[in-house]
């Protein structure tokens, strides 16, 4: 009958979640809330309270720790610039970081205040450098420039006849 089969879908359920620990591997988990979002809203009426409880908390646990390693990875890409990023060199990575950071869910931002603020500081520096990009035909000129407050940079490459300047002031 009907309410067997209801029963029967909803005790496969409960051995499901009851078998989860707060050791239990992620797939575990997703693979207990994805058989309990499978039932129909008849098979859900003979999941206890306590079992869609400890579901909801097993649940949030993975969550929490899929954020806190986001957070973390994160954090180790924009802590890989060093303590004094060389710019103007590190600049596409800077841009490459806040482009990232902007594309990061809300729980996750939410854990790097710290490194947001590093972030911002780096991108304000990155900001400073402007790359301009001139051609003079055959000649070679190479050319490094530092001053008290700016910093001047000419690269040649020899397969083109594109330089590229930095500036920052």
């Amino acid at each position: 009958s009907e309410i067997v089969k209801n029963r029967a879908a909803a005790d496969a359920v409960t051995a499901l979640v009851d078998a989860l620990t707060d050791e239990s591997a992620a797939g575990d988990v997703i693979a207990a809330k994805d058989a309990y979002d499978a039932l129909t809203d008849a098979q859900k009426a003979y999941v206890t309270k306590e079992t869609v409880n400890k579901l909801t908390a097993q649940v949030a646990r993975v969550e929490e720790a899929v954020i806190t390693a986001k957070a973390a990875e994160f954090r180790a890409k924009a802590d890989a610039l060093g303590e004094t990023p060389v710019f103007p060199l590190c600049k596409p990575e800077v841009d490459s970081l806040v482009a990232e950071y902007e594309t990061l869910d809300e729980k996750v931002k939410a854990r790097l205040a710290d490194t947001k603020a590093t972030l911002d500081a780096l991108k304000a520096k990155a900001d400073t450098y402007t790359e301009l990009t001139v051609t003079f035909g055959s000649d070679k000129i190479v050319t490094a420039l530092s001053g008290y407050d700016a910093y001047y940079l000419v690269i040649y490459n020899p397969t083109d006849a594109d330089m590229s300047f930095y500036y920052a002031g």
